[in-house]
């Protein structure tokens, strides 16, 4: 299942409850999967921090330094199954940048914070959206129109469907929904999949 972007108030509380400093807007809940390393450790000037957490008491521990044999004893922590109705918080820095939270849930948990319906795309809506969420913006048309062939009008068409649709801002940049949408879909992927149905529908 992918990671589903959302800044809903029931996700920043728990952000909150867990890093109560964090002041960023990136959040995503992600299904846990097991066992799980809890490495928090300075390495290369990356490093993530992490909580356990109920999700209804949102009270919890925070993990310690560990994952290098100079802290915590040398142990590592893991988790190897996560309880009913908890959860795992992870706040990213990838040399110094913020990543975001990444909160860590059981599947039955997971399916409740699913939207209650998936958004209708069409093909060129799939490509604009894959191509934002994946590459930097002078990049992204002809990266997709390499893959794909779809043209410019095509693209800027699709970038305006996607605004009306609240899956891109006015400014052309993507919002939680619209990496909802995207999914985890690369170019390449998404080009092989759409020669396969024309193949089908020849």
């Amino acid at each position: 299942m992918n990671d589903i972007w959302t800044d809903s108030p029931e996700v920043k509380a728990i952000a909150q409850a867990a890093f109560p400093a964090y002041t960023g807007r990136k959040f995503r809940v992600c299904e846990f999967s097991s066992p799980m390393r809890l490495d928090s450790n300075w390495e290369g000037g990356s490093r993530s921090y992490y909580a356990v957490l109920d999700l209804v008491s949102l009270r919890g521990i925070t993990i310690q330094e560990n994952g290098t044999p100079f802290s915590n004893g040398g142990k590592i922590e893991r988790i190897s199954e996560l309880p009913l109705n908890a959860c795992v918080v992870e706040h990213v820095l990838f040399c110094g940048k913020d990543l975001g939270i990444r909160i860590y849930v059981r599947p039955e948990n997971m399916t409740k914070m699913l939207p209650d319906k998936p958004i209708e795309l069409t093909t060129h809506q799939r490509i604009v959206l894959v191509a934002t969420r994946q590459l930097k913006s002078f990049a992204r048309f002809d990266q997709a129109n390499s893959y794909t062939g779809i043209g410019r009008s095509q693209y800027e068409q699709a970038k305006a469907e996607l605004i009306a649709k609240g899956l891109f801002k006015s400014n052309g940049s993507i919002t939680d929904a619209g990496r909802n949408a995207a999914g985890n879909t690369q170019l390449w992927a998404l080009a092989q999949e759409i020669k396969a149905q024309q193949t089908v529908n020849a």
